[in-house]
């Protein structure tokens, strides 16, 4: 595939019916994509049993193009982006549940901040809230100083790990004073930070091995993350840290575009550089003997880097092997006469 076929598919690609787009966007403002977003979540469900212990957390997906619900996060690498609302295993950092965010309707519909709390077992607690005593927030307490607040359903604590520093927790896990011995903590927040880290996990996977493209669109800003989280999904569930991902990623690629790759192969009218190509990642077109090298002399009309000396010598060709396609220098390669082949 061409350079500008590739590009023109891009352009091209939509995730939904264009004619009733504007009727849906009333109750749905990721409608552009939210059919596909929802049949991924189902399958990320379908194939994996998640463990006792979650992370809740958004994924920020950098976007600076145009969209109502884009946000600004200062301590995100991206600072702009789309925001994803994401459930993933603790342990592995797989993506079990997700929800786009676009706007103040879409988040926690129907809960009071009560059932919110109650759905995180721990989880960190913004200072400014009302329902902390103030003497949970006195910054001259002792250094690994705790206070606890406890209700029939919840336990806040108030911890100060250094000077002019307290952190505030609440838990509906913990009912008890608990300190971790290992580290000299309470259990609430050895336990937090022990399960805190699954969305920033799996963030981490996707922005290393990426096949997002810059987009001014957000839909298919969201569809590359949406591939990229698959891949990272298919990693834990098929390979779990038995091989390098690298490698698994190329073999994923692989098998991919294998059928594409062989439907394409048995066109008969395909340029012989083309072909070659194909043959050698299909493993098809290999030879085997002197006897099977081409006596017809590959030429292109641009000039091309030599794959075997460019890096050291810097040179240029028109010539190309006539086994596998690749550009030569005539340095590199050896003439044979027809006799001789």
């Amino acid at each position: 595939m061409s350079k500008e076929r590739f590009a023109m598919i891009l352009l091209s690609l939509r995730f939904d019916d264009a004619s009733t787009r504007d009727q849906r966007k009333q109750t749905d403002g990721a409608t552009a994509i939210a059919d596909i977003f929802s049949e991924f979540i189902a399958n990320c469900q379908k194939y994996y049993k998640i463990g006792e212990t979650t992370t809740i957390d958004e994924m920020l997906v950098s976007f600076r193009g145009r969209c109502r619900w884009k946000k600004y996060m200062p301590n995100k690498p991206c600072k702009y982006g789309l925001e994803i609302k994401c459930l993933t295993d603790s342990a592995t950092g797989y993506l079990y549940n997700a929800y786009l965010y676009t706007g103040k309707n879409s988040d926690g519909n129907g809960l009071t901040e009560e059932e919110k709390k109650l759905l995180v077992p721990t989880q960190n607690i913004k200072k400014n809230k009302r329902e902390i005593p103030p003497e949970f927030l006195d910054k001259k307490r002792e250094v690994h100083s705790t206070m606890y607040g406890f209700t029939k359903e919840l336990t806040l604590l108030s911890y100060v790990p250094k000077k002019k520093k307290t952190v505030q927790m609440i838990s509906s896990m913990h009912h008890e004073e608990s300190i971790d011995s290992t580290k000299s903590i309470p259990e609430i927040i050895s336990f937090y930070n022990a399960t805190k880290g699954g969305v920033d996990s799996l963030d981490e996977k996707c922005a290393k091995y990426t096949c997002a493209r810059r987009s001014r669109r957000w839909p298919l800003v969201i569809f590359f993350r949406i591939l990229d989280v698959a891949a990272a999904n298919t990693f834990i569930i098929s390979n779990y840290n038995s091989s390098k991902r690298m490698e698994f990623m190329k073999d994923l690629g692989r098998r991919l575009v294998t059928p594409q790759l062989e439907r394409r192969y048995a066109i008969p009218q395909l340029s012989h550089e083309l072909k070659s190509l194909m043959g050698r990642i299909l493993g098809k077109d290999k030879p085997t003997g002197s006897n099977q090298q081409s006596t017809e002399i590959l030429k292109f009309e641009t000039l091309k880097n030599c794959y075997m000396c460019f890096k050291q010598k810097r040179r240029r060709t028109h010539y190309g092997c006539t086994v596998c396609g690749q550009p030569v220098c005539l340095q590199c390669s050896k003439p044979t006469c027809n006799n001789c082949r």
